[in-house]
């Protein structure tokens, strides 16, 4: 087969696997015309985003798209000849899909006189809505001058715009903006909305949310910052798209007794929703719906009172009869007191076919957990979860310490009942204090340790409190599916990793550590060695060690698979063991990380480093230029 006139499913497959690769896009669009007409769509249906392969060269395109215009209108804006009279190859602008004229204004200021801005920006604006028929996705300026002077709703061939499946609102003065795309697009997928709390905000939250109302088959809602005294219009549009709605991300929303999320609930068809630095003041979920239905004045900027709206009182299992298809459940760097008031009828309510649910504190601050039974109704109420993380929560201790306790041994028949029905498959546990996860671990593995394929356990706090705990002991009982494991260790507890690797044969990556402490720890890795699953490609031990040059010859006689290897804490790693390493490494041995070694040198790091990459050793009486030397070995 003539491989320049590939089938149609041959060029499509090609074109899956070099759509992240622009540069490979053009060299087949250049190949002929039959491949010219596949390619070169896909090159220019989103030219202003970054990727991980090339990056733009921002004047460059600017001045490609200039060549779209008419002569005159290049002649109003530029003085360069040589871009007035050349024509472009093909009219690229009709390809455009997904318009970024956030990155469009940043690329115009970086490379034509500020005279020029405004009307380099217009012109190509209405270039792009006038010859492209198939935009999907527009993100607009956070740049307040281009947003308050161009109103691409308001073009003559505005009508182009209403494909729009996804709009991104950025920045200020956005009210007309926003009022106008309502009048032109209705068959929106997913909103973005950024809130720079403006001092005036004239009619914008208004105006988003009859945007949000005016969609017929809106999916997916993401709200990033939004003043408390407007909340009451966002809740009243999610309300109305409560039957198609699939997803919802909150940012730095504040939400109070009045704003509660008790009309999540009526979001039948929701799968995501995700809380990001918000704050809780008050129950998120309460056994009181405010009905502001009845309230009058609602285009009015003042935050209604008590006194303004009609408070209904309904039983606590209001919703019982509510099926949540909720997936995936995230509080991330939240003050969420709120939460943990709620925590039994957020789950009760969203939890039955709950999948992730993650609660993560914030990494500046502390974020308290109430002295709760929060895992044994995670365990009870989540039948189908499959990833849990909880991460940088602390408890707070006081006298109902014991009381909880008491809760979790009682409810251990229940918990107990549902160890055939677990399907927990990751679970991460770090930076956390939390005694009863702790405490009672060996009855919480038991139950979600058999379909475990990925564990964490890691932190400071956690290394303080399972000092008198062989996490190691109960995972070799309970977890034979574990494929990836990152723990935090006491020393005393070393010598039962054989035994774990003789239990967990299906391990890929494991990583051990003692959170730098500097104690010197001597260590038989002949045994761990003899042991190593055949499955295990990743080993990391975080740990000052210790061990003989023979001893590390017996580790990597037995280490057949391994592709890393991580003893970056050990000091005492030395010229020997690189000896060792050149002669009895394996095959598939491609690094090794011994950041802290003191004992080595240039020479035998550049006679190991022919062998496979070593990293960034701290090295002793090395000139410049052998490291400059040794640094282009390793690449």
């Amino acid at each position: 087969m003539d491989a320049t006139y590939l089938p149609e499913l041959c060029m499509k497959e090609i074109l899956i696997d070099l759509k992240n690769h622009p540069s490979s896009l053009l060299k087949c669009s250049l190949l002929n015309h039959h491949w010219n007409q596949y390619f070169l769509p896909e090159l220019w249906k989103n030219p202003f985003t970054k990727n991980f392969e090339t990056k733009i060269n921002s004047k460059r395109l600017i001045e490609t798209l200039i060549q779209c215009l008419t002569i005159n209108e290049k002649r109003s804006i530029i003085k360069d000849s040589n871009i007035i009279n050349k024509n472009p190859y093909l009219m690229y602008t009709k390809y455009l899909k997904v318009i970024d004229l956030n990155n469009l204004v940043s690329f115009i200021i970086l490379s034509f006189p500020v005279n020029h801005h405004l009307q380099i920006y217009k012109l190509l604006c209405f270039n792009f809505i006038t010859n492209s028929k198939n935009i999907s996705k527009i993100i607009l300026s956070k740049h307040s001058v281009f947003n308050n002077n161009t109103d691409i709703f308001l073009y003559s061939n505005s009508r182009n715009l209403s494909t729009l499946k996804e709009i991104e609102f950025n920045g200020v003065i956005l009210s007309n903006l926003i009022y106008n795309c309502s009048k032109i697009c209705n068959d929106l997928r997913t909103i973005t909305f950024y809130d720079l709390f403006e001092r005036y905000t004239g009619d914008k939250y208004f105006n988003l949310k009859n945007l949000i109302k005016s969609q017929k088959n809106l999916k997916n809602l993401n709200i990033h910052g939004f003043l408390i005294s407007q909340n009451r219009y966002l809740y009243e549009a999610i309300k109305f798209q409560a039957h198609s709605l699939n997803s919802i991300n909150f940012t730095s929303i504040d939400f109070n007794k009045h704003c509660n999320l008790s009309y999540l609930t009526k979001c039948e068809n929701l799968v995501d929703l995700q809380f990001l630095n918000c704050n809780f003041y008050g129950n998120l979920l309460s056994n009181k719906i405010i009905n502001i239905d009845l309230y009058k004045n609602e285009e009015e900027n003042d935050y209604y009172s008590d006194e303004d709206v009609d408070i209904i009182h309904v039983d606590i299992n209001f919703r019982s009869n509510f099926f949540s298809k909720l997936n995936f459940l995230k509080f991330e760097n939240c003050n969420q007191f709120g939460f943990y008031d709620n925590y039994s009828l957020i789950l009760l309510i969203f939890g039955k076919n709950l999948k992730r649910f993650h609660i993560i504190g914030e990494s500046d601050s502390i974020n308290y957990l109430r002295s709760i039974d929060l895992l044994s109704i995670i365990i009870t109420k989540c039948e189908n979860l499959e990833e849990l993380q909880i991460s940088k929560c602390f408890i707070i201790h006081n006298n109902n310490n014991n009381n909880n306790n008491n809760n979790i041994n009682n409810n251990s028949d229940i918990i107990v009942d549902q160890i055939i029905r677990s399907k927990l498959k990751f679970l991460k546990f770090e930076d956390c204090n939390q005694l009863y996860l702790l405490k009672n671990s060996s009855l919480i593995l038991s139950f979600c340790g058999q379909n475990l394929n990925y564990l964490y356990i890691r932190g400071k706090e956690i290394l303080e409190i399972t000092k008198n705990l062989n996490l190691l002991l109960l995972l070799s009982t309970n977890c034979f599916n574990l494929k990836l494991l990152k723990l935090s260790i006491h020393e005393k507890f070393l010598n039962y990793i054989p035994t774990l690797f003789i239990s967990c044969q299906k391990l890929e990556m494991v990583s051990f550590n003692n959170y730098d402490q500097k104690n010197l720890i001597n260590i038989d890795l002949s045994k761990i060695g003899f042991n190593l699953p055949p499955s295990l490609k990743k080993f990391t031990m975080k740990m000052n060690l210790f061990f003989t040059p023979e001893n590390f010859k017996e580790f990597l006689i037995h280490s057949k698979n391994l592709e890393v290897l991580n003893f970056k804490s050990c000091e005492l790693f030395n010229n020997d063991h690189l000896n060792i390493l050149i002669h009895y490494r394996n095959n598939n041995l491609k690094r090794l990380k011994i950041n802290s070694a003191i004992k080595v040198d240039y020479d035998g790091l550049s006679r190991a480093n022919q062998f496979l990459k070593i990293d960034s050793p701290k090295l002793v009486d090395l000139n410049i230029l052998q490291m400059r030397e040794l640094m282009a070995v390793e690449d």
